[in-house]
């Protein structure tokens, strides 16, 4: 009986110290859940892949995104229809794929931005971003797109590297991509319910321009492959560097990142997601 009960102070001893230094499980309340067509990873819709064996197909087709609340943050969740492992070690878990969001409050007057980073395409003014979250494979210290850091950018300027504020990480079992926020550093997160996202998924290359992996008419081993009705294009520097979006269909993706026009230089313009 009393090697029973040391048995069972042992046990309580053990469960009570793992529940002081284990982190408290926050409920996670969901605010947004969208769909996105199987198959899209297209671009304006003549996109291939760079023909390395690294580039499984699914790697960058967006299936699904997600924003959930808990006490003390907002997290952003992008899932893809394969992550295709780590195959260069990404300290966040994932190697080839850089995901965008960009997010619209309801604030009123406050300085806004339509521009995407690396991205050759602009937001629709009514969509405008007030802050940006650039979801790299997360190597050194310097946030992207200078360096490989994961980031939090607001339109000012003034940008939050990854670290305690900002947390990004794979879940491989769900094939995706996790960001969480902290609440503390996002504004407007009362009306969490009526803000606007537009989420951009292209091909990560840390030697690519502003990160971002080249389209070429002819898809190379290391090279997205655009089509020949690119040419011109990618000639004037206005082809999108995208491979997938949210978009309710891909005919509406392949429109709007068709949208630009080679004659005034023009960049295609996209709206974002309601």
């Amino acid at each position: 009986m009393r090697a029973l009960k040391r048995l069972v102070l042992a046990v309580m001893f053990v469960l009570t110290a793992f529940l002081l230094t284990s982190p408290v499980l926050s409920a996670q309340t969901l605010v947004l859940s969208l769909t996105d067509p199987l198959g899209d990873d297209r671009g304006l819709g003549t996109y291939t892949y760079p023909k390395a064996d690294v580039f499984k197909p699914g790697v960058f087709d967006i299936t699904k995104f997600e924003i959930y609340l808990t006490e003390d943050k907002v997290i952003f969740k992008v899932f893809v229809k394969d992550l295709g492992g780590n195959p260069w070690n990404g300290p966040n878990g994932f190697s080839m794929q850089y995901i965008q969001i960009y997010v619209h409050t309801t604030l009123k007057n406050v300085f806004m931005r339509m521009d995407t980073i690396g991205l050759n395409v602009v937001i629709r003014s009514d969509y405008g971003w007030h802050f940006a979250l650039l979801l790299a494979p997360g190597w050194g210290e310097v946030p992207v797109p200078k360096g490989e850091r994961a980031a939090l950018y607001y339109a000012n300027g003034t940008v939050i590297a990854q670290n305690d504020i900002l947390k990004v990480y794979a879940v491989p079992e769900e094939n995706a991509v996790v960001a969480e926020v902290s609440k503390a550093a996002l504004p407007d997160v009362d009306n969490i319910a009526m803000w606007k996202v537009l989420v951009f998924l292209t091909s990560y290359d840390g030697f690519g321009p502003m990160k971002v992996r080249p389209v070429g008419v002819e898809a190379e081993e290391w090279v997205v492959g655009g089509g020949r009705e690119l040419a011109k294009a990618i000639l004037a520097g206005i082809e999108p560097r995208v491979m997938d979006l949210l978009a309710p269909t891909a005919e509406e993706q392949y429109e709007w990142l068709s949208g630009f026009d080679v004659e005034r230089k023009l960049l295609a313009m996209v709206p974002g997601i309601d």
